[in-house]
């Protein structure tokens, strides 16, 4: 199998918006538990 750079560079750039949005998800989930954890 033969990995072209052009294969390489358009994977990672489809994937930074998945992993950004990934990333945000996670932070408002946690800011979402720390809300509504009982102080």
């Amino acid at each position: 199998i033969i990995f072209d750079s052009d294969d390489t560079l358009t994977g990672s750039a489809e994937l930074l918006p998945c992993i950004e949005q990934a990333l945000n998800d996670v932070r408002t989930l946690h800011c979402l538990r720390l809300l509504l954890s009982p102080q």
